[in-house]
């Protein structure tokens, strides 16, 4: 993960910040609050942090073998 990056699950987009872009109090809660900049998509953006008892993305784990 990456305090900076922020992703859309609804059409893959990438935000890459100049700001810490967690600000959910839940450990688990990944929602930003903030929407993607695509104006065909709108979707919510999450933090790309992996915490604890979370799992990495697989195709970024076997990337990396």
């Amino acid at each position: 993960g990456n305090h900076n990056l922020e992703l859309c699950k609804d059409c893959g987009k990438e935000y890459l910040r100049d700001f810490r872009v967690r600000n959910n109090q839940k450990q688990h809660s990944h929602e930003t609050g903030r929407k993607c900049d695509d104006p065909k998509c709108g979707g919510k953006l999450y933090d790309s942090i992996i915490n604890f008892g979370e799992s990495l993305v697989p195709e970024i784990l076997n990337s990396g073998f």
